[in-house]
C-alpha cells in the first residue's frame, strides 16, 4: 500500500499487510533513515557517483588530448 501520491517518491509510507488475519506487518517510511545500515547504503551510492566522475572525467581527458595533440602529430 502506497500512503502518499503516486508520483510522489520522495516521502512515501509502504504498510505490509498480513493477508490471514488482517494486520499491519511492517510501516517503512521512504524519507526517512531509521537505521545504521540504511546511512551504509547511501553512502555507497555516493562512492559510486564520485568513482563514476573520475572515469568519465578521465575518459574525457583521453579524448581532449588526442583530439589537440595526438592527431597533429601522427
Amino acid at each position: 500500500m502506497d500512503l502518499r501520491a503516486p508520483a510522489d517518491f520522495t516521502y512515501r509510507d509502504i504498510v505490509a499487510i498480513d493477508a490471514t488475519n488482517v494486520r499491519v506487518l511492517t510501516v517503512w517510511h521512504y524519507g526517512e533513515n531509521h537505521s545504521a545500515g540504511d546511512w551504509i547504503m547511501w553512502s555507497k551510492v555516493i562512492w559510486f557517483l564520485l568513482e563514476l566522475n573520475l572515469a568519465i572525467l578521465s575518459a574525457t581527458g583521453v579524448l581532449t588530448y588526442w583530439n589537440r595533440y595526438l592527431r597533429h602529430h601522427l
